[in-house]
């Protein structure tokens, strides 16, 4: 079905177009790696030391994208800072 969007197959795109629509930014793919390795989420290099980590104001809009998105259940408001 048109506009919705396979978990499986949930690109970097499609979370920078998410984060730019509702928040006005693009993440870096580093920024995004390091995001879903915070929550577990499997990434191409898994353990990659990141040379460029996602800076801390980041991380809650890209947590965000990750749960509207459907790749991450609801954090609990005590773990949004993480």
């Amino acid at each position: 079905m048109k506009g919705r969007i396979n978990r499986s197959r949930v690109t970097y795109a499609d979370i920078n177009r998410y984060l730019m629509k509702h928040f006005g930014f693009a993440a870096l793919n580093s920024w995004i790696a390091d995001v879903k390795e915070m929550y577990g989420i499997q990434t191409r290099y898994r353990g990659h030391k990141r040379t460029r980590p996602c800076p801390e104001d980041k991380r809650v809009p890209l947590r965000k994208a990750l749960c509207a998105l459907k790749l991450l259940a609801s954090v609990r408001p005590g773990h949004l800072d993480r």
